[in-house]
């Protein structure tokens, strides 16, 4: 006698492919009525920075120059310098005779001569002899020329000189 088989079977494969797309269904009921939206305008610190590029559009051509403005306030007065080093004293002594106060220089220890400028106050001065005023005053005992004739020949730039010799 043929045997009878109780139970299910199940055997699994390969998933087949997606079945066509069933129609829409129809439009459901509307919903209830929302409560109503802020004011549709917005500074420009709420906007995205994809927003604001959105608003911008092409850059235009460069404009003219405009008028000078008028000049700005005064800035504020910058702080106060440091205070420099302390100066010398009043007086100030270089070496055993120079002494600098208030601008002025002093020197002593200078003779008479110094400050004056007179030839009198010199000391140990040579005596300068008297020069006469007429040259035959001068004593002639060298023998000097005292008497002659030049000539000059400019073609062969010769100097002739002809001596006549006498004793004063």
């Amino acid at each position: 006698m043929p045997k009878k088989l109780i139970g299910v079977l199940s055997m699994t494969g390969k998933e087949g492919p997606p079945g066509p797309r069933g129609a829409d269904g129809a439009p459901g009921p509307q919903g209830p009525e929302g409560p109503p939206g802020q004011d549709g305008t917005v500074s420009f610190d709420e906007l995205t920075p994809a927003q604001i590029e959105m608003l911008r559009g092409p850059q235009g051509e460069e404009g003219p120059e405009g008028p000078e403005g008028p000049q700005g306030p005064q800035g504020p007065e910058g702080p106060e310098g440091k205070q420099g080093p302390v100066g010398p004293a009043g007086t100030y002594t270089a070496g055993s005779n120079i002494t600098i106060s208030n601008d002025v220089i002093s020197v002593s220890g200078l003779a008479t001569v110094a400050t004056s400028g007179s030839y009198s106050d010199l000391s140990n001065t040579p005596t300068i002899p008297t020069v006469p005023t007429n040259v035959s005053s001068f004593n002639n005992d060298a023998g000097y020329i005292t008497a002659g004739i030049f000539s000059y020949d400019s073609s062969t730039n010769t100097l002739t000189i002809t001596t006549v010799s006498q004793q004063v």
